[in-house]
């Protein structure tokens, strides 16, 4: 009987051995599937940051493509939709402290087209919408729950939830253009999608962009004002042509080229004494 035992009890010895590796193995395996998993996460993380990054990139570039402000907001939304999202709208303020929509795109061309949703917008002061609440610096927001038109609402919260209603947002991000310690405009982005809504992980994204646009808005804008200095001081200078000699003659001033806006010859016209010009 006793060699029994023993044999039993080495089995039971061998077989809670066995349950142990097992349980090791086990162990083991759920390490290693973390482990997959947290590769995974990391893996998520470095092509979201990627994707920030090629997203701001190609902003920049769109941007910087041109110093026509129009233009050049209009190749940013392009840039940004349907990545980031389904649809942008960009208002500024003008140099009367106008607000002005200069630019609506959809991802879908034909849900709207240039001039369609754009143009002067109805006084921003003391009005209940988003856009007006930017203007005071207030965001970026993230709006998650867009309410319907309604006959009270002010005329510039009306046409915001026209548009909102128009174009199916579903979420929306309004965020301040801020530049030199100034608002220039808004920026908004929507998504119509419920099954990729914008989140609050959006909002630092959206901050950045925005930034970024209203350097580009401000730096436009000091070019825009060089510019027109530099045109004015030419013009200035051009000379007081006589009008009393046997020809007829104009002076004119052509800039050298559409982007410096400066340079040109010079030239004078005066009468000599035996009245000859």
């Amino acid at each position: 009987m006793r060699p029994e035992q023993d044999d039993a009890g080495a089995l039971s010895r061998r077989a809670a051995a066995g349950v142990e590796q097992a349980a090791d193995g086990t162990e083991q395996v759920t390490n290693g599937t973390q482990q997959a998993a947290g590769g995974f996460e990391v893996d998520e993380e470095v092509q979201h940051a990627l994707d920030r990054l090629t997203l701001l990139i190609n902003a920049a570039e769109a941007l910087s493509s041109t110093l026509d402000v129009d233009q050049g907001l209009r190749r940013l939304c392009r840039t940004i939709i349907p990545g980031l999202a389904d649809w942008c709208a960009v208002d500024l303020l003008d140099d009367r402290g106008r607000l002005r929509r200069l630019v609506v795109e959809h991802r879908d061309a034909d849900v709207t087209s240039p001039g369609l949703d754009e143009g002067l917008l109805p006084a921003a002061e003391g009005s209940a919408a988003s856009v007006a609440r930017a203007l005071l610096g207030v965001g970026p927001v993230l709006l998650t729950d867009i309410p319907p038109p309604k006959d009270t609402d002010d005329p510039l919260y009306a046409r915001e939830k026209e548009l909102f209603e128009r174009l199916a947002a579903d979420t929306a991000v309004v965020a301040p253009l801020r530049a030199r310690r100034q608002v220039l405009g808004v920026l908004t982005l929507a998504r119509t999608r419920r099954e990729a809504p914008l989140t609050e992980d959006t909002l630092s994204l959206v901050e950045d962009l925005a930034h970024r646009v209203a350097l580009a808005v401000d730096n436009a804008r000091l070019h825009a004002e060089a510019r027109h200095t530099a045109e004015r001081l030419q013009r200035s200078l051009l000379p007081d042509l006589p009008t009393d000699g046997p020809l007829d003659v104009v002076a004119r001033y052509r800039p050298a080229s559409a982007s410096a806006r400066v340079g040109g010859d010079w030239y004078d016209a005066f009468v000599m004494p035996d009245g000859a010009m």
